[in-house]
């Protein structure tokens, strides 16, 4: 009788399992769906001989010398070090004595279909753990970069170029006082002044896609939004402005075909963009058409932001959300690009900009793009909430492939069965 050590992958508890060197391997697999109770057929599980994975006296696992965290280690983390164990191979045909004898050792590798009872616990905990909170209006360098990362996104800037002579537009004149009696304005004095401003300069576009300029009450939050695969709320004062169509102004808290959010600074800081960029990812999140984010001085510092494109990164590649950021330094051009983007059709993803060659592209964020809560739940308890949130935006914007494929490939990794396979690799 040999006593094998196994282990599940994703899992950090060894657990022993007595077998007659005589049993096949499909005998050693019924004994471990008995011990751990699981609830599929014990033939849906894969086995493999794993070399140098052990348990030191302090009960840390180490793979070839190094100490590993089998929560979350993946299939290419023992990569040539493992053998499968066919389920009619006897046992004595993969281990003799003197293989187990090894103390520490560990000597099954676990590869469950589903997920299995130990894994509920975490999967719990995520459903009441609770979400770290984003402010729009507090967003600086060091939350702002943790809200990037968190939610895999990159910013990447992009350069626009010359473009020939313009019919110039007059920047906005801000003033300190209301009249003569040198009264200051007040906060919704100014943000009507403004409001105005932009609506001159944007009339007849306006009037051709039946949208108006809104200034958003103070006190209004309606860019609040959790994301559950991320664990994180997003929340706080709106922004100054939206573009939206005018009709539908008793129901902003939709956000009914909102094409841009304008957050307005008499004097923009360099972390300013930190708030912009929470305004576009919660707006991306609640609204279901494509979008932008614009921070400025309506003077010449012109900061237009948008999602543009999904990539994969590192060693073992993660898809990471590109937000695209341009700087703009004058009026006329801006308002150029904000025209583009009002008349922009539903059904299309690409954008013509007088500043740009070729046509920018426009996305809307991936749902799983996200990582886990770091909880053990992989991001599991926002699975949901993504596929419903891609109904939505099919239901507006027709099918997306790419996003399709990006969720259907996450979900299809929340399985640890297939977990072991690499990103790179297309599950379908």
């Amino acid at each position: 009788m040999l006593k094998l050590f196994c282990i599940v992958l994703g899992e950090e508890h060894p657990f022993p399992v007595d077998i007659a060197e005589a049993e096949t391997v499909g005998d050693l697999k019924d004994k471990i769906k008995g011990k751990q109770m699981y609830q599929f057929p014990a033939d849906e599980m894969q086995l493999y001989r794993v070399n140098g994975l052990m348990q030191d006296e302090a009960g840390q696992l180490m793979f070839n010398g190094t100490t590993i965290d089998m929560r979350s280690c993946v299939w290419e983390t023992f990569g040539g070090v493992k053998a499968k164990m066919p389920a009619v191979s006897l046992i004595s045909e993969c281990f003799q004595d003197v293989d187990v004898r090894v103390r520490r050792m560990i000597h099954v590798l676990v590869v469950a279909p589903v997920a299995v009872p130990t894994m509920l616990p975490a999967v719990a905990s995520c459903v009441h753990c609770t979400p770290k909170k984003f402010i729009h209006s507090n967003m600086g360098q060091t939350n702002g970069q943790e809200m990037l990362t968190a939610l895999n996104i990159q910013v990447v800037p992009m350069v626009p170029f010359a473009v020939g002579v313009q019919v110039p537009v007059s920047p906005f004149q801000w003033e300190s006082t209301a009249d003569e009696s040198g009264a200051p304005l007040t906060e919704e004095q100014q943000r009507r002044r403004y409001r105005l401003y932009m609506e001159a300069q944007l009339r007849d576009v306006l009037d051709e896609q039946n949208l108006g300029v809104f200034g958003v009450e103070r006190g209004k939050n309606i860019l609040t939004v959790a994301i559950p695969s991320a664990n994180i709320q997003l929340s706080g004062r709106s922004p100054d402005l939206l573009i939206m169509r005018p009709h539908a102004v008793s129901d902003a808290k939709y956000l009914p075909g909102v094409k841009l959010v304008v957050e307005v600074k008499r004097q923009v800081a360099d972390d300013a963009d930190y708030e912009a960029l929470s305004e576009l990812v919660a707006l991306d999140v609640l609204a279901n058409g494509y979008a932008m984010a614009l921070l400025t001085d309506l003077n010449d510092d012109w900061r237009f932001f948008w999602v543009a494109d999904t990539r994969d990164d590192g060693p073992a590649p993660i898809q990471r959300t590109i937000i695209n950021k341009v700087c703009i330094t004058k009026p006329e051009l801006a308002f150029q690009v904000i025209q583009a983007l009002l008349v922009l059709p539903e059904c299309r993803s690409e954008l013509d900009l007088p500043c740009f060659e070729r046509p920018i592209k426009m996305r809307k964020l991936n749902p799983m793009a996200a990582p886990g809560s770091g909880d053990g739940s992989g991001g599991m308890i926002g699975i949901r909430e993504s596929i419903e949130r891609y109904y939505d935006i099919q239901s507006e914007l027709g099918p997306d492939e790419d996003m399709a494929r990006a969720l259907a490939q996450q979900v299809v990794r929340s399985i640890p069965a297939f977990s072991m396979y690499p990103e790179s690799m297309d599950l379908h």
